[in-house]
This record gives C-alpha cells, sequence and structure tokens, in this order.
C-alpha cells in the first residue's frame, strides 16, 4: 500500500456504519489500562495481567493481514476476552468511547455508528449489579453528546443483540433502546456468534423493532452452512445486512434483483478467513452486476485488527482496480452523503435540529465537486438506504 495512496483516501470524506466499539478499542489503550490494573494495589492476578500485556505489545507489532505472521482469529477472540473484563466501570468505558470517535474523526470520517451490546457490570462475586444497562448506555449517550458539542463528526448508536446470549436479553435491549427515545439510538444490530442458535427464534424481536420504527442489519453468511440466510433475506429483509460473503450464486442473483444495502468488511473477512484472497472477496460479485448496488465499506473491528477506514478503502481499490473517483462514487452512492458532509462542514444549531438522515435530500454543495466522478450526471435527489 502506497503512502500517496492512502493520503488520498484519508482526506476523502467517509461513512462507516459497521462498527463495533469494544472492537475499536486501540492496542495501546488496552496496555495503559492492563498497567494501571497491575499497579493497582488491589491487582489479584499479576502474572496474569503481565502475559495479557506481552500478548498485546506482541500482536501490535504484526500486520493485520496478507503475512504469515499477522494476527490469527484466536488471537483476536483473546483481546476481546481481556477487553470485556476491562470494560468493568464507566470512567473506562468513558475513555475508550472518546478514543474511539477521535480516532475516526482523524480518518476524515463524518459519520459514523457505533454498535454497542448493552450489559451490566456486576461486583466480583457477580452477586450484585454495580451499573445496569440503562446507565451503561446512558454513559455512552452523554459522550456523544459532549463530543458533538466540539467536533463536527456525527455519531449515532446500534444496540447489539447477540444470539448466542438468547431471546430474554435481546428482548431487554430493544425496550431499552425503545424506553430511552434517545436521537442518538437509530437501530439494532443482530449478531453474535453464528454457530449458536438461530435468529428465527428472534422473529418477535424483529416484528417489535418494525412496530417500533428501529431500523435492523443483521450479521449474516459469515460461515457457509448459515442455517438462518432465507429467513433474513426473504422474510425479515432487515434495513441493512453486514458481512454477507458466504453466499452462493443463487443467493447474490436474489439480492441483485431485491437489494438489501450490504455492509462490507475486508480486513475482518480475511482475519476470520471466510475470505481467502481480497481479490476473491465477493464485493466484486455485487459491483461488477451492479454498480449502483448499495455497499458500504467498514472496519467492523479496526482496534483489534489495527486497521482504518482508509485503509480499508485503499485494500479494495487495489484489489479490484477501482480509482479514487470510483471509491468516492462507491461510497455516496444511495447515501445521503452530500447532506451529511454539508450539515458537518456547515454545522450549526439549526442544522443540529433539521437534519434527518432518513429523509431524501437535495445535492447542493459545489465543494465536493473535486470528489466527484468526471461521468456523474449529479442526481437531484440520494436515497437514504444505507444511513441510519
Amino acid at each position: 500500500m502506497s503512502k500517496l495512496a492512502l493520503d488520498k483516501f484519508s482526506k476523502l470524506p467517509k461513512i462507516e456504519l459497521h462498527a463495533h466499539l469494544s472492537g475499536s478499542v486501540r492496542y495501546h489503550t488496552i496496555i495503559d489500562l492492563l498497567n494501571e490494573e497491575l499497579n493497582a494495589l488491589d491487582s489479584a492476578e499479576p502474572q496474569k495481567i503481565k502475559s495479557e500485556i506481552d500478548l498485546l505489545n506482541c500482536l501490535k507489532n504484526k500486520p493485520s493481514i496478507s503475512c504469515t505472521n499477522s494476527r490469527s482469529l484466536s488471537e483476536c477472540f483473546q483481546v476481546f476476552t481481556i477487553l470485556h473484563r476491562l470494560l468493568n466501570n464507566l470512567n473506562i468505558l468513558e475513555k475508550v468511547t472518546h478514543d474511539i470517535l477521535q480516532d475516526f474523526e482523524s480518518d476524515n470520517c463524518v459519520y459514523l455508528e457505533l454498535r454497542t451490546t448493552p450489559r451490566n457490570i456486576y461486583d466480583q462475586n457477580r452477586t450484585k449489579i454495580l451499573v445496569s444497562k440503562r446507565h451503561y448506555l446512558k454513559k455512552i449517550i452523554n459522550v456523544l453528546e459532549n463530543f458533538e458539542r466540539c467536533h463536527k463528526m456525527r455519531v449515532r448508536l446500534l444496540l447489539s443483540v447477540d444470539r448466542a446470549k438468547g431471546v430474554q436479553d435481546g428482548l431487554e435491549n430493544v425496550l431499552l433502546a425503545n424506553e430511552l427515545e434517545s436521537k442518538y439510538i437509530v437501530g439494532i444490530d443482530f449478531s453474535g456468534n453464528p454457530h449458536v442458535n438461530s435468529f428465527q427464534d428472534f422473529e418477535q424481536i424483529f416484528n417489535i423493532c418494525k412496530e417500533n420504527g428501529l431500523k435492523t442489519t443483521v450479521h449474516i453468511a459469515e460461515i457457509w452452512n448459515d442455517r438462518d440466510k432465507d429467513f433474513i433475506l426473504k422474510k425479515i429483509r432487515p434495513d441493512r445486512i453486514g458481512h454477507s460473503v458466504c453466499l452462493d450464486q443463487e443467493e447474490v442473483e436474489y439480492l441483485i434483483q431485491n437489494p438489501i444495502p450490504i455492509e462490507i468488511c475486508p480486513t475482518s473477512n480475511l482475519v476470520t478467513k471466510c475470505v481467502h484472497q481480497i481479490d476473491k472477496h465477493p464485493f466484486f460479485d455485487f459491483y461488477s452486476k451492479n454498480k449502483n448496488y448499495p455497499l458500504t465499506i467498514c472496519t467492523d473491528d479496526c482496534g483489534i485488527f489495527d486497521i482504518t477506514l482508509s485503509k480499508e478503502y485503499e485494500l479494495i481499490s487495489e484489489a479490484f482496480k477501482l480509482s479514487h473517483e470510483q471509491m468516492f462514487y462507491l461510497s455516496k452512492t444511495k447515501m445521503n452523503f452530500t447532506e451529511i458532509l454539508r450539515w458537518c462542514n456547515d454545522y450549526s444549531a439549526s442544522d443540529a435540529q433539521g437534519f434527518d438522515p432518513f429523509c431524501p435530500l437535495p445535492v447542493s454543495n459545489p465543494p465536493l465537486d473535486r470528489y466527484r466522478d468526471s461521468n456523474m450526471d449529479g442526481p437531484k435527489f440520494l436515497e437514504p438506504i444505507l444511513v441510519f
């Protein structure tokens, strides 16, 4: 990857629609938190913490992909386990959330949707709830509110329903999203271990989302024997789907004829081995057959994989020989992209109150012409299919 090409994509205004909060924490932030834990007087397992620090120092120096000594999936899962333990108080949650927002903004991301699973934080014996799901979420929302007062990037939340935790836990999260009525919560992310449970058990929750105007995005086709594909694609028909890499030709053709916006996560798919070479990524199955198919390039877990959205753009551009202009057009096709940029560049209180990412808006921002493909006609309206 050339520095010149990466710089070019770094300058490109971008939208991130598939980013998990815990997976977006920087390596050096995790190491700092572990050192704080190690230095605490009540640190119970110093040797274990030292081993975790050694692991993270090793991983942060490894390449993300395309190398024999790159990070393995099992190593990435070890980091997730460490993170789950560390995110055990609101001060740490506030710090890592703020760091994540800064990282995305420094990569010229103008609109970000973060995914998080609401969680209760317990005492050491797991007998008493110290922080409820509600307070956990309110802390994140508070960070977003404070960030938007001083920054131009716009951030929203998707609450995650983890299939592995069962229907009752998922129902609690959806009802909590509805009860909080926060402008920052725009939808529900259905995710979790694809080998555990079936999304068909969650049909009631999908229906509740629709009844209450909550947008839905579903992790699908991360494995080849995904039993839920037909149910999701043909019956539930969520507003977006994530990954969608293990699809047969018939399923690809079905989506071409009946499009559902897809969140593409290139590096993640390589690390998890559901794609073995980037130039074999099914992204091109959709793009080559319909250049207007609603696709968006995302990071998934930029901290764990040590990548940026700009690097993901460069990865796809290089693999499929797409120009900078084509990548810009891809990033804005079927999105309310221009209006988001206008909102970010010309921020005012009236803009903040009047902006609705679901309302089609006219394209009117001459300074953005430098990002246009010379062959673009400039549609009168952009359909808000992707952005929640």
